[in-house]
């Protein structure tokens, strides 16, 4: 589907990168024994690149809208306060970072 969604101009590389990194998660797991740590280096790429298209996404939807705020990064804040005590983001935190629905399942939120 990233492939094949006709992205504007500015979203068009970020799109590929996601593609690839899923591509390579996915072949990094297509064999009877996969190799665990190779695996789990390109969930874990696949993952942050996700986060950055993500970001790309939304910083392209604000700018079309003409919103001139652009909040501050919350994915790796965000992941420290889960792994030091389950801490829930600030709601609007997960609002501008376009993360909600995400955020509510990640840290239990409301």
């Amino acid at each position: 589907m990233t492939l094949l969604t006709d992205w504007p101009k500015d979203l068009k590389e970020p799109a590929k990168k996601l593609a690839t990194a899923f591509g390579e998660l996915a072949a990094s797991v297509d064999s009877d024994k996969p190799d665990l740590a190779k695996a789990s280096t390109a969930a874990h790429e696949a993952h942050e690149v996700a986060h950055d298209f993500s970001q790309a996404v939304w910083a392209h939807l604000r700018a079309e809208a003409g919103v001139k705020a652009n909040p501050p990064a919350t994915t790796k804040a965000g992941h420290q306060r889960a792994a030091a005590g389950g801490l829930k983001p600030p709601a609007a935190l997960l609002i501008a970072d376009g993360d909600r629905v995400q955020g509510r399942q990640r840290y239990g939120g409301r």
